[in-house]
């Protein structure tokens, strides 16, 4: 679903850009209710980007109030039909945040920004996604990898600034803001919802990407038109870095999926009479059931946290 709520959230993105910018209104904001709504059917934490989409229109109006008054009623009616559609879903949207959550603790604000930080820099398969800061234990390429993300994080931050100034000067401020509050609120919101213990992986916030990208680009561009010969350096940084997870993508079994599918096969082969599965992951029920041809009892390990030992 990931790789559909992006496409989608991309597309209500657009739209909802255009819609601002005035071109063929109505269409434009029909298209952001049907991008939208395909986004949160997709993956209910594409609702991050509908969060800032309605800050940054309200902010918007709030600018240009006595302009802008009566597109703002046509915002908020889009948006009354995007919750009239999504309505019977709600129920599974409230119960997957109010009490979904994973046998791991809260990720913190560390945590968070790290692990975005590397993966959108340098990619989901960079070794260093799913690490807390400082595991040079664990991934002795830490420091080889917090450089890169720091390097393109210089990068997007010259774009900011770049684009700042010129679009302050040609086009006013909140344009100029668009882009930063695209990766920054949802950041933030993800933020305050795993600190009420629910689960976090930088890939919930693939959706928020595109922004980070924005911003490289922005810096590789200012940096063309200024000195070519350090543009073309950046370049080759973006390139290098996407190489690493290139290479475990593609090269390292380490950083391959599992293969279930073999895992049930030999379950399949091997049970006996009186044995029973328990799954650690009881997410993989599904996937583990569209294999599973054995008839012994499949049940999950409880994932409250402590672990209560006689549950």
């Amino acid at each position: 679903m990931y790789s559909p709520a992006l496409l989608f959230s991309l597309l209500s993105v657009t739209a909802c850009w255009r819609w601002m910018q005035g071109r063929g209104s109505w269409a434009w904001l029909g298209c952001y209710v049907a991008a939208a709504v395909a986004s949160v059917y997709s993956h209910h934490y594409t609702w991050l980007i509908i969060f800032f989409l309605n800050i940054f229109v309200c902010l918007w109006a709030w600018s240009s109030w006595s302009r802008d008054r009566g597109r703002l009623a046509h915002w908020l009616l889009a948006q009354a039909a995007l919750g009239l559609v999504y309505l019977p879903w709600a129920g599974v949207l409230l119960n997957k945040y109010g009490g979904f959550a994973t046998p791991a603790p809260p990720a913190g604000l560390d945590t968070i920004l790290y692990q975005t930080l590397v993966s959108f820099g340098l990619g989901y398969w960079a070794g260093q996604a799913g690490a807390t800061p400082g595991q040079n234990d664990i991934f002795p390429d830490h420091w080889i990898v917090f450089s890169l993300a720091l390097a393109l994080l210089a990068l997007a931050l010259w774009g900011l600034l770049s684009g700042r100034r010129r679009t302050g000067r040609e086009e006013g401020p909140m344009v100029g803001a668009f882009i930063p509050l695209y990766l920054a609120l949802p950041i933030a919101g993800i933020t305050l919802i795993s600190w009420r213990g629910v689960d976090f992986a930088p890939r919930y916030l693939f959706f928020a990407a595109p922004a980070y990208y924005l911003l490289i680009g922005q810096g590789i561009a200012s940096l063309l038109s200024a000195r070519r010969a350090i543009g073309a350096i950046a370049i080759l940084l973006v390139l290098g870095a996407s190489t690493i997870s290139l290479r475990n993508y593609y090269f390292d079994p380490a950083y391959w999926r599992d293969d279930i599918r073999g895992m049930v096969q030999f379950i399949n082969n091997r049970w006996r009479d009186g044995d029973a599965v328990i799954l650690n992951a009881y997410y993989l029920k599904p996937t583990f059931l569209y294999y599973y041809r054995g008839e012994a009892p499949v049940t999950g390990r409880p994932a409250r946290l402590p672990t209560d030992w006689e549950e």
